[in-house]
């Protein structure tokens, strides 16, 4: 609180002594601030520094201790009374969320009812026992894939006539559309046959053996055929999105080596192995093949993915067309120098 004006002295000597002792007492007062400020710092460098050294933080609190003790700081709020040890464990514990989760409610239920035979229900008392609500519990089980057969009929209709052509009418609806003309496979079992392979990482020769234990023999030749059908019904698709992919202002390319299987001839020393027939003559060797990403921009944004055989810029030049740069070099292995010669072309960047 500032003093009564009219209580101050008019004494010039007195007036000087207060001022010296007012002047020594902020003195003081910022030679402590600077003490505690300097404190402070020493412990911030030691406890977050580039040199840290293991240190207890409760030390840090000392500075402040010190700080509000010479009334620099508020008083520090009192401190909260701790939990008891049980509300600690039961708050962890509902926290923590473990446990057996519940089973998704769309899951179809197959209930096993376990009663007790009719001569347990009567109590040792001679009295029948009470039905109570039943325990519950569930458990998860999982039912073998199974194949089926679809039976197509068509009922057909005749007539004798007469008619204009003299002949008799036969009349029968026609089969919706397949994916494989007359195939054997639906589409129930063409896109199993696709997820396994491409998704599940499945090859065609274990699936070969997952039909079989099932009785089916379905041949891996068979199946290959399947996936080649599969993808040429994928035709306009892919090229629907190649055309959007191409329509992009900018287009980010860029290529993944995978092996591959390629059949070569066998050399000469190989040939002439004794009982060596010709067919043998022909080995399967592990190559490698380039697989192209095509990405569009944010107008376009769409994937998509080509193969050639090596890394020179035919893919590329074939995929890009029209946009590629007709001095486009077709080097091996020249993926800067493709990049470079792709943004030579006006108003495009590949």
């Amino acid at each position: 609180m500032a003093p009564d004006r009219d209580s101050l002295p008019n004494d010039i000597e007195v007036m000087k002594e207060l001022y010296i002792q007012l002047w020594m007492a902020m003195e003081s007062k910022d030679g402590e601030m600077q003490r505690l400020v300097d404190q402070l710092r020493k412990h911030v460098r030691a406890r977050f520094g580039r040199k840290a050294e293991t240190m207890d933080p409760k030390q840090l609190m000392l500075a402040f201790a010190e700080m509000q003790k010479a009334g620099a700081l508020p008083p520090a709020e009192p401190a909260l009374e701790p939990e008891p040890p049980q509300a600690q464990v039961a708050r962890r514990i509902e926290k923590a969320g473990h446990g057996r989760r519940a089973l998704p409610a769309e899951l179809p239920r197959v209930e096993v009812v376990h009663d007790l035979p009719e001569a347990e229900k009567t109590c040792t008392c001679g009295k029948l026992m009470i039905s109570l609500p039943p325990e519950v519990s569930e458990q998860l089980d999982y039912v073998p894939s199974q194949l089926q057969v679809i039976r197509h009929i068509r009922p057909k209709y005749f007539c004798a006539g007469p008619h204009e052509s003299e002949s008799p009418r036969f009349l029968t609806r026609e089969l919706p559309l397949q994916l494989i003309a007359r195939g054997l496979a639906t589409p129930g079992l063409l896109a199993h046959l696709l997820v396994s392979k491409y998704d599940d990482h499945l090859p065609l020769y274990r699936l070969e053996e997952i039909f079989a234990r099932l009785n089916i023999d379905l041949p891996r030749s068979t199946l290959c055929d399947w996936v080649q059908a599969c993808a040429n019904q994928c035709v306009p698709l892919y090229n629907e999105l190649k055309k959007r992919v191409l329509e992009s202002r900018v287009i980010n390319v860029d290529d993944t080596g995978v092996p591959t299987q390629r059949r070569e001839k066998s050399s000469s020393a190989c040939g002439d192995l004794e009982g060596e027939t010709k067919s043998k003559a022909q080995r399967q060797t592990l190559g490698k093949g380039y697989v192209w990403v095509y990405a569009g921009d944010q107008g376009n944004p769409y994937t998509v993915f080509d193969f050639t055989p090596n890394r020179s810029g035919d893919g590329p030049q074939i995929f890009l067309g029209h946009l590629m740069p007709k001095d486009f070099p077709n080097v091996k292995g020249g993926r800067k120098t493709q990049q470079v010669a792709g943004r030579q072309k006006a108003g495009r960047k590949v």
